[in-house]
């Protein structure tokens, strides 16, 4: 070995050892992530319509962890799809929206370890001040798991 390259090799090392005692030492800075939480991860997916089953393209969708209060927002595609990937497992809130339509909310869905969740969205035509509170789970189905 050269002396640039065992410098390097010494650097390199030492880089490693830092950045893997800041992740034993400093967790709360990893919060929810997904290394937090033992390498698993789960998502949600959907399409939104409208009261005639027409989709609708640009509603937003906000999922918030109700432990970290940490909010993702994606806006529903032209066909109407959205996709949140990559969330730690945990309890949710989903509001959807779009001006012209009543906001629609889910107060409480759970995601599990490996979990895909397909949650469809009907919003109601009306003010955006109103809003709709789904409370039945017939919606949810579980479209993958790695179980």
């Amino acid at each position: 070995m050269t002396l640039d390259s065992t410098k390097h090799h010494r650097s390199l090392s030492a880089g490693l050892l830092a950045a893997a005692l800041l992740m034993v030492l400093l967790p709360g800075t990893v919060g929810n992530s997904a290394f937090a939480q033992g390498g698993g991860t789960a998502g949600l997916t959907g399409h939104i319509s409208d009261p005639t089953g027409a989709v609708i393209p640009g509603a937003a969708v906000e999922v918030t962890n109700l432990a970290t209060g940490v909010a993702q927002t994606t806006v529903s595609n032209s066909v109407g799809a959205y996709s949140v990937l990559n969330l730690p497992p945990g309890f949710y809130m989903i509001n959807v929206q779009l001006e012209g339509f009543q906001q629609t909310a889910i107060p409480t869905v759970q995601l599990e370890v490996n979990q895909t969740l397909v949650q469809d969205f009907g919003l109601e035509v009306g003010s955006v001040t109103e809003t709709v509170e789904v409370m039945a789970s017939a919606q949810m189905i579980q479209a993958s798991s790695a179980e």
